[in-house]
């Protein structure tokens, strides 16, 4: 049976803003989008499958580059700088996982707000501990939740209880996989916690998976603070710069996805644009661990591409909508006025990119997932009155961005199935 949503509709198109007054979207029963017109002209055998949201605006729902499920319950936890949040409150709250009741009770919370915070799509870090990435999973699974997620990999430099041994973390990974692997909308990432948490022994197991899986997502951290590169030259004297430890264990490749790169080389700015490798911005994390400001129009301009990420718990929203407000501030502070469409490309189109889910997620039109947002302006009544004045979309875009989060968003729907509902 064809479903038919009904509201103004706002998307990227050809990397522009693309709007329509009005509008009618047809999803199929694969929950994929198979027309996009005006209203008037829907034809009269769908008018009793219709959905009426106005006087809302739909547009496609946000995607979260990263974040980290174990980190779920520890945002706003005060600390020092990122090495030692790490060490007096992020690996003693990920250290609960071994508990499989905490973990899934975290599994449900986290999943909820992602959801009510319009986020349809999110790639995160797991766990060290195997089944509490299972119970993740399988939550994710019976939510109908696209969550692409995998086990931590890290055996140094982290509190005994989450060192993990190599060969395990392989078998682990591998049990993970044969299982999750592009299972439906979920998959499973290689996720090496970054360089200073594994062994040369850890990256060489990373690399075996990479090349055995050439088509899996990597995920980890590069450049996020200067304490953090030190530490890292301390530990691979043999490497000039951060990313030459990830080159040498070949992990730099086109689905490889590298969150803050805040204080880069020009040189390792050109290996990034060179092997096709992505970046997640993290702006929350970034100001409330005072680790630096992300260079977004350099990005830009070496078409590196980029997303943002909450990076849930340095991060203390799970707003895409707060994060991308916040990423404006951050490049005005240096300079750069970043425009609305490109704020907006950052949690849509733009993150399906740096995801490589760019012919399935992040716009609105047919042949893809109806995963969608319902943005209500009505639900905040001083944002009502400014919102109905504003007439250029790019404004009224610019001041959900600023204005958005959580309050504004009514409903979420993923393969055109309602997930969310406010109230």
């Amino acid at each position: 049976m064809m479903k038919v949503f009904r509201a103004d509709l706002l998307t990227m198109k050809d990397r522009e803003l693309f709007f329509i007054e009005d509008a009618a979207m047809l999803v199929n029963e694969d929950g994929k989008i198979s027309e996009i017109i005006e209203f008037n002209k829907l034809s009269d055998e769908f008018l009793n499958e219709v959905s009426d949201l106005r006087p809302c605006l739909i547009m496609p729902g946000f995607i979260d580059t990263h974040v980290h499920y174990p980190q779920t319950n520890m945002r706003g936890s005060w600390s020092g700088s990122l090495l030692e949040w790490l060490m007096d409150v992020a690996y003693k709250e990920e250290g609960k996982f071994r508990n499989e009741t905490y973990s899934k009770s975290i599994a449900c919370s986290f999943l909820d707000n992602l959801l009510s915070n319009g986020t349809t799509t999110a790639l995160s870090y797991g766990s060290s501990f195997k089944r509490a990435d299972e119970i993740l999973l399988e939550t994710a699974y019976e939510k109908g939740y696209p969550l692409i997620t995998g086990m931590v990999f890290m055996d140094r430099e982290v509190d005994g209880n989450l060192k993990v041994d190599a060969q395990k973390a392989y078998d682990d990974h591998k049990t993970l996989s044969r299982k999750w692997r592009k299972k439906g909308r979920i998959d499973v990432a290689l996720t090496p916690r970054f360089a200073i948490s594994c062994t040369e022994e850890m990256l060489n197991v990373c690399k075996a998976i990479a090349t055995d899986d050439n088509d899996i997502i990597i995920q980890t951290h590069l450049s996020e603070s200067k304490e953090e590169i030190k530490k890292v030259r301390e530990l691979f004297p043999e490497s000039r710069y951060y990313l030459d430890v990830y080159l040498k264990y070949d992990l730099v490749k086109e689905k490889s996805i590298f969150a803050h790169c805040i204080h880069l080389s020009d040189y390792e700015w050109e290996i990034l644009r060179e092997k096709g490798s992505s970046i997640s911005h993290c702006p929350s994390s970034n100001l409330f661990l005072g680790s630096g400001l992300f260079n977004y129009r350099k990005a830009r301009d070496l078409k590196i591409k980029t997303g943002i990420g909450t990076d849930i718990g340095a991060g203390t929203s799970f707003s895409l909508l707060h994060n991308a407000e916040l990423a404006y501030y951050i490049q005005k502070i240096q300079g750069y006025n970043m425009m609305p469409v490109d704020l907006f490309a950052s949690i849509t189109s733009g993150a399906a990119e740096v995801l490589g889910l760019q012919d399935q997620i992040g716009t609105l039109e047919k042949g893809k997932y109806a995963d969608f947002v319902v943005i209500a302006p009505e639900n905040d009544s001083n944002f009502l009155e400014r919102y109905k004045t504003e007439e250029n979309i790019n404004e009224k875009l610019f001041l959900i961005i600023m204005s958005g989060q959580e309050r504004l968003i009514s409903r979420v729907y993923i393969s055109g199935n309602l997930a969310y509902k406010k109230g």
